[in-house]
């Protein structure tokens, strides 16, 4: 089995980390988070949470938001927004979603409803095109 291409400049290296956490909606309360790497967690409005990071990053190449939730809320999923702050020496920030079709959405509040979440970052100052 032939190896895949490598198209990355001589010398190159992978200078990155992911980022993983639970974020917990609360319902409508303060949301909170367990995990490392997150300084804050805000409710920025309905079904919307504005998610910051304790470090600065140059790019993004994975957010996964997956939502687990205790009962039969069928239609209600996580989605990932804004990544924002990216190359700019600040803490990341990075918009997570709850949404029923088109619309954001709350969930309840229960001990058993969060949102794993995943994010990757390369931090190299090489972009691969």
């Amino acid at each position: 089995m032939a190896h895949p291409k490598n198209f990355a400049p001589q010398g190159y290296e992978h200078t990155g980390r992911a980022i993983r956490f639970l974020l917990y909606p609360n319902g409508t309360g303060t949301p909170t988070v367990l995990g490392m790497g997150v300084s804050a967690v805000s409710r920025a409005d309905t079904g919307l949470f504005l998610v910051t990071l304790m470090d600065a990053h140059r790019h993004c190449t994975k957010f996964h938001p997956h939502l687990v939730v205790a009962g039969e809320s069928t239609d209600l999923y996580a989605q990932g927004g804004t990544v924002g702050n990216l190359a700019s020496g600040n803490p990341v920030t990075a918009h997570v979603r709850l949404k029923t079709g088109s619309t954001n959405t709350d969930a309840a509040a229960a001990a058993t409803t969060f949102i794993s979440v995943e994010m990757v970052f390369d931090d190299s100052a090489v972009v691969l095109g």
